[in-house]
């Protein structure tokens, strides 16, 4: 039976909030985890994020989970998407369940 590789990629979720005094303060918002099919043992250990980092930034801090999910499923090799608020909680999507 052959071998299946998966990575797994977890991106913290920041924002901002208006401070008392100066500035703004960094709120943690959540997470979102990804895991893709990989090639090999060495591909899923090392995998490349990149493309998957440049959707998270360009959705920004406040992307709801379901604008999440719709940017990253359009990715190569997504096998799920798990998109969490600050307490845990939030959807899960298997684009190619079977």
């Amino acid at each position: 039976m052959p071998r299946l590789y998966e990575s797994m990629t977890r991106i913290q979720i920041v924002g901002h909030e208006p401070a008392i005094r100066r500035g703004w303060n960094p709120v943690y918002r959540g997470c979102v985890r990804v895991w893709r099919s990989e090639e090999s043992l060495d591909a899923a250990c090392n995998p490349d994020t990149s493309d998957l980092l440049a959707v998270i930034e360009a959705l920004g801090p406040d992307a709801s989970a379901k604008d999440i999910i719709l940017a990253v499923e359009q990715l190569p090799r997504i096998e799920a998407i798990e998109v969490l608020d600050a307490d845990g909680n939030g959807p899960l999507l298997y684009p190619n369940w079977s």
